[in-house]
């Protein structure tokens, strides 16, 4: 059987459900991360940019980065897109809900 990940293709061997999430490659959005996250959801440079805008505005955490980059993949996903774009992460971003009592950076 082979998983796709986005763009990225894995040989995945049948497994044990209760051990597959720690013997299996991940086969969605959500459970790839570190090298895999930035292999499959790289943003273009527009998205990019944006993005750094936006981590930079709302004071993202590296885990709060990291949602906004899973969320626009899946996002992409979802348009058919094989590659992230501007209009992915700003749709990813709208999402992000204000936490009470935290500011967004001074411009």
């Amino acid at each position: 059987m082979v998983a796709h990940v986005n763009t990225v293709a894995f040989s995945v061997s049948t497994c044990c459900p209760s051990i597959c999430m720690w013997t299996c490659p991940p086969s969605i959005n959500a459970k790839g991360d570190g090298e895999l996250l930035e292999a499959v959801a790289a943003p273009n440079e527009d998205g990019r940019a944006l993005l750094t805008q936006a981590a930079e505005k709302m004071r993202l955490s590296a885990h709060g980065y990291h949602r906004i980059l899973r969320v626009a993949r899946t996002i992409a996903d979802l348009h058919g897109s094989k590659t992230v774009k501007r209009m992915h992460i700003a749709e990813a971003s709208s999402y992000r809900r204000i936490v009470p009592g935290r500011t967004l950076a001074a411009e």
